[in-house]
């Protein structure tokens, strides 16, 4: 991590550092996080480190164990199982809103995100596919416009990164399945049926559910930073 060089914001900016290096694995799950050295390497004083620890704390990201210590989060298969099922309901009304509320170009948009792939190409097209599966649930999410429902969102999201979901989506094979239920959901959102839209949506999120649970030891094989229930 470099030094933070803008004092403006200071608390926000550490906090969002440390949580960047959390998520993307800079800091690893189950690392201790020492305060002095974070403090160097910032540039910053001690205060706004323990304000950080703390709210990544109640965010779940990271553990503050009683004369131990703070340390990253370990993210076990039931964690991720519970960041599912939340993420299905809070996605599902989501897309009911975004549909509800969506303007042409919008939906001109999640088209547009999904034209490279076919039934026939996705799995060769895995990478890239990953990526768009990520920016395809971003437009929807982003176009409810629900500001604190956008924010509790990618809250979960943050914990699906630091389990390498998008490593744990290509180890279960799903990406036609994955890629039909996608089309599908346009094609409601296109008739603006926003029920219709919802229920696609949770059922999507449920599949993943039921795949991973189904793959848990080739999961496990591929040692994605998960550990058992």
């Amino acid at each position: 991590m470099e030094p933070i060089s803008k004092p403006k914001n200071l608390r926000k900016q550490v906090y969002k550092r440390i949580k960047e290096a959390i998520v993307n694995h800079q800091l690893y799950p189950g690392m201790k996080l020492d305060e002095k050295q974070l403090s160097e390497k910032l540039g910053v004083s001690r205060t706004p480190i323990r304000e950080a620890f703390t709210r990544l704390d109640q965010e779940g990201l990271v553990s503050i164990e009683p004369h131990r210590g703070v340390f990253v989060s370990r993210i076990t298969v039931r964690d991720l199982i519970e960041v599912l099922d939340m993420r299905e309901v809070l996605e599902g009304l989501s897309a009911r809103i975004f549909t509800q509320r969506a303007e042409e170009e919008e939906i001109e948009e999640l088209k547009n995100i999904l034209r490279p792939f076919t039934l026939e190409n996705v799995e060769n097209k895995i990478e890239e596919y990953n990526l768009a599966n990520v920016d395809f649930h971003n437009c929807i999410i982003d176009g409810s416009k629900n500001t604190r429902l956008i924010s509790t969102i990618y809250n979960l999201y943050d914990h699906l990164s630091m389990a390498k979901i998008l490593q744990i989506i290509s180890v279960t094979g799903r990406a036609k399945k994955s890629l039909k239920q996608h089309q599908n959901i346009v094609k409601a959102i296109e008739k603006h049926e926003s029920e219709k839209v919802e229920e696609l949506t949770r059922v999507h999120i449920e599949s993943l559910h039921n795949d991973i649970l189904e793959n848990l030891d080739k999961i496990k094989e591929k040692h994605l930073h998960l550990t058992t229930f």
